[in-house]
This record gives structure tokens, C-alpha cells and sequence, in this order.
């Protein structure tokens, strides 16, 4: 249905990215930029812009990445493709087409300091963009409870529910 599974073995909890889609990403619409910033730090490669990645999000929001790319070392990369205005341009929809569109589900573990966890999250390009707690009617939950559960339960201290972090 347009999107991939998620491995939460690749989350990283403190930078509140999969890195290997970050980096996957990276690889396949800007190869060029990639293997000049690889070749340019060497092995820190990954570690620098993945940690850059965070900076900017915890300064200016995921929204702020997606739109504005991000800047290291002199290397400018793309962390989004939006949908092209018309079918004019065959390589805008093809970059379009390479977004890679995530989602986890059940018990997504997002704290480095307990086992607390969510229904879903939902990522493009290893960002997350949305979290999601599911109820059910036939079981006597409603959105109220989503939201009190947001209010109550979600610690705004951890680094996924900081402002600006999902959109």
C-alpha cells in the first residue's frame, strides 16, 4: 500500500531516526553528493550527518528538514521529494517515487529510559513524521483516550515528542 515495514532494530531512540533509511535514501537520489561527503570524512560519515540530521530537527523541526534539506561539510542533501505538479518532468517523479515511506506498528519501544511504547509511527526517509495511538470502539476506547494518554503518558522530555520533532 505505498509503504515499507520499519525495523525498530534500526531506530536509533536518542536521534529519533532509522538510520539505515536516512543513509538508504542518500544512496539512491543523491549518489554523487553521498560518495563525495563519504570519500570527503571517511568513516564518521554516517555518525556526522546522521547526528547533523538531528541537530537541525531538535533546532528547527522535522518540517524544516523536509523542506530545506540539510547541510554538511559543504554537502547539501535532500531529505524529501514532494509530488510533482504535472508528468512534464520524468526525473522529478522519479526522485518523488524514491521516497521511502515507513511504518511501525505495535509496541514501538521510543524510550531510551523505560519500555513505554506506541500503536504506530510513521516515517519518510528514516524521519519520523507522525505518531499514532489506535483504539477501538468494540473495546470501549475513544479518541478521548488517545489524547489523555498523550497528555498523561507521553513525557515531553523524550526526544520523539519534543516540539517540532513530528509534524
Amino acid at each position: 500500500n505505498g509503504f515499507l515495514p520499519g525495523e525498530l532494530a534500526d531506530y536509533d531512540k536518542r536521534l529519533c531516526l532509522l538510520k539505515k533509511s536516512v543513509i538508504r535514501f542518500f544512496q539512491t537520489t543523491q549518489p554523487k553528493q553521498w560518495k563525495s561527503y563519504k570519500d570527503q570524512v571517511g568513516d564518521e560519515a554516517e555518525a556526522r550527518i546522521h547526528k547533523r540530521i538531528c541537530d537541525v530537527a531538535e533546532k528547527n523541526g522535522t518540517h524544516h528538514l523536509l523542506r530545506k534539506g540539510v547541510d554538511e561539510s559543504g554537502h547539501h542533501f535532500d531529505l524529501c521529494y514532494m509530488p510533482p505538479v504535472s508528468g512534464l518532468n520524468p526525473d522529478v517523479e522519479e526522485l518523488f517515487e524514491q521516497n521511502i515511506f515507513q511504518v511501525i506498528r505495535d509496541d514501538f519501544k521510543y524510550s531510551e529510559q523505560n519500555e513505554k511504547s506506541l500503536d504506530m509511527v510513521l516515517f519518510l526517509n528514516g524521519l519520523p513524521l507522525f505518531t499514532v495511538e489506535l483504539k477501538n470502539k468494540m473495546t470501549g476506547q475513544t479518541v478521548g483516550n488517545a489524547i489523555r494518554q498523550y497528555q498523561r503518558d507521553r513525557d515531553p522530555q523524550e526526544p520523539l515528542f519534543h516540539f517540532g520533532r513530528c509534524l
